[in-house]
């Protein structure tokens, strides 16, 4: 008998902790409801880095296209067809026209 008892007053107990449990989120969900235009601003945003990091990657694939046209030479004899496209690669680096590299076409801007 004592089990029925013991059931019922744990299911009273935890009818009674809910309203301390409604309080309890209410007051974290106005915390977090006070954080939402600053995350929203946040998220919508742009980084202010952005220009910079895209600036510097294009440096970096100019001077990576560089020191592989300096390396080139000294990797020893090649054909006259590797003569010609690295002749046409350092035509291209030049004159600011894409160059096809591995796959890929990338504008260079070397200064």
């Amino acid at each position: 008998m004592s089990d029925h008892k013991a059931a019922t007053l744990n299911f009273l107990n935890a009818l009674e902790r809910i309203p301390k449990l409604i309080e309890q989120y209410r007051a974290q969900n106005v915390t977090m409801e006070r954080d939402i235009p600053t995350l929203h601003a946040i998220v919508n945003g742009t980084w202010k880095k952005e220009e910079d990091l895209k600036k510097m990657k294009s440096e970096l694939s100019a001077l990576e296209r560089k020191i592989q046209l300096t390396l080139i030479p000294k990797q020893g004899v090649q054909s006259n067809e590797g003569n010609t496209r690295q002749d046409q690669i350092a035509t291209e680096i030049k004159t600011g026209k894409c160059v096809d590299i591995s796959g890929s076409k990338q504008l260079l801007h070397i200064s």
